[in-house]
């Protein structure tokens, strides 16, 4: 991976929303962590509910809505072509992951993920900041 491909991904470091989202689907995964509040999504045939220290998945494509309160998280929006670059990367084979769980409760996961946004948002050198991506997504 190389700092091109990072430079093309959106970020959000949101302290506290309270919003609704109508139904949307984005290009890209959706991979965030929840720091504080609460936020409930709807796709299209179930609801989740994310809360402090909960991860959030969504692969591209992938309609949903949802309701946040005094909602506090990061989110990244990575491509199908990093993500499918950092998979070959760790497991010398070429897929294209897809997630079936939209909800992750893994501690371990979180912070790693934490220490990924943290690296990002504090503009750590670009080493550091991708490997802290290569450490979580491993």
């Amino acid at each position: 991976m190389n700092k091109i491909m990072l430079d093309k991904i959106s970020f959000e470091n949101i302290k506290t929303l309270d919003e609704s989202f109508s139904k949307h689907f984005h290009d890209t995964y959706t991979l965030g962590i929840t720091y504080d509040g609460f936020f409930k999504s709807h796709n299209l045939t179930k609801e989740f509910y994310f809360y402090k220290e909960s991860i959030r998945i969504n692969n591209p494509g992938d309609i949903h809505s949802g309701q946040s309160s005094s909602w506090t998280h990061a989110n990244f929006y990575p491509t199908v072509e990093l993500l499918s670059s950092i998979y070959y990367e760790i497991y010398e084979e070429y897929k294209t992951p897809y997630f079936i769980n939209h909800i992750i409760e893994d501690p371990t996961l979180f912070s790693k993920l934490h220490d990924f946004f943290f690296a990002y948002f504090n503009n750590l050198d670009t080493l550091e900041i991708e490997s802290q991506l290569h450490n979580a997504l491993s």
